[in-house]
């Protein structure tokens, strides 16, 4: 599948793929994540996590799928379900 996915307003700094769920998760330079779900052949947002002014330098799904950790430049990190 080739789309278009809007949502981000910075460029894309992490992409990561949950194999349990079909989900793909984005993250921009601004801070803001977002996790797409396809729905009748479109993606679609299914979550939206913005902090402002931070960098995400990594993200996981744990191999349940049932969670996503996320690693900001600032040294923090969260643990999302």
């Amino acid at each position: 599948m080739n789309e278009t996915l809007d949502g981000h307003s910075g460029e894309i700094a992490s992409v990561t793929w949950n194999d349990k769920f079909n989900k793909l998760t984005t993250a921009d330079s601004n801070g803001k994540i977002i996790v797409w779900i396809n729905y009748e052949g479109q993606w679609c947002e299914e979550m939206v996590n913005k902090r402002d002014n931070t960098t995400i330098t990594g993200m996981k799904w744990s191999p349940d799928g049932m969670h996503i950790c996320i690693i900001y430049n600032d040294g923090t990190f969260d643990h999302k379900n």
